[in-house]
């Protein structure tokens, strides 16, 4: 026996005593939709889905083993109760959740001696009656019923924010070269400030003109080479950091130092 479907007691089958199938098995599924209107366009937007619905047409007929009359008519009073149950095709749900019988009618019914039905059609519908769920008995629902995303307990989602230690580490490094630089400039001016009191010294003989400019000389070299060293550590900041505040800062100590060497 080869069992092709089966429904709320109904079997669907072929074998060598028995032949009941079915035809013409249609699934529907649509949404409830409202119109709007924007300007000039009009469209739809939805609203909710709406039931599926499951419709075939059951072949009942006396020469293949089944007593036409008593199941056809079995259908339209399944239908009038509002009967439910999953379908099974193949042994396997057909739609994820019950279907119930809605709508029965009996066609092209065959009539022989004294009233004996012979053969007749019963075209089906069947409408969802529960939720989708995918297991017997009607679970909660798989796709729409938002029971599977919450959990028990009022429990809350804790975000942890990571931060990034690359900003961090060029603060640093932007902030010793600035120190740096700051040391530049300070040594620039103590340097001035000495050359002037050498001056005055020549001017009142405590030192000789050649040991002040011996030492002046000495003072300029040393000088340039450490405001050179700032600027090089500067060009290398820039190139390493996009920090804006950080480039804000070394450009405000370039600019100071530079200050001090155009004042006279």
């Amino acid at each position: 026996m080869a069992e092709i479907g089966r429904w709320n007691g109904h079997k669907f089958e072929v074998s060598s005593s028995l032949i009941r199938s079915f035809t013409g098995l249609q699934i529907k599924g649509s949404s409830e939709t409202e119109d709007k209107e924007d300007g000039s366009q009009k469209y739809v937007s939805r609203k909710k889905g709406k039931p599926v619905e499951v419709s075939f047409t059951i072949h009942l007929n006396a020469r293949l083993g089944c007593d036409v009359r008593s199941e056809a008519l079995k259908f339209v009073s399944e239908a009038r109760a509002g009967s439910k149950d999953y379908f099974y095709v193949g042994n396997k749900k057909l739609v994820t959740c019950q279907l119930m019988l809605t709508d029965a009618t009996v066609k092209e019914i065959g009539l022989i001696n004294k009233g004996t039905w012979t053969q007749a059609d019963v075209q089906v519908t069947m409408k969802q009656c529960s939720k989708n769920d995918g297991a017997s008995g009607g679970g909660s629902s798989s796709g729409g019923g938002g029971g599977g995303g919450s959990s028990s307990g009022g429990s809350k989602k804790v975000s942890v924010k990571k931060t990034s230690t690359t900003t961090t580490k060029n603060t640093n490094v932007v902030q010793k070269i600035a120190d740096g630089i700051k040391n530049v400039a300070t040594k620039v001016v103590n340097g001035v400030k000495k050359a002037v009191a050498t001056v005055k010294n020549v001017l009142t003989g405590k030192t000789s003109l050649a040991s002040a400019v011996t030492s002046a000389v000495k003072a300029g070299v040393s000088a340039v080479k450490k405001v050179a060293t700032a600027a090089k550590a500067v060009s290398t900041v820039k190139k390493a950091t996009t920090t804006s505040s950080a480039v804000s800062k070394i450009k405000s100590v370039v600019s100071k130092v530079t200050s001090l060497f155009k004042k006279k």
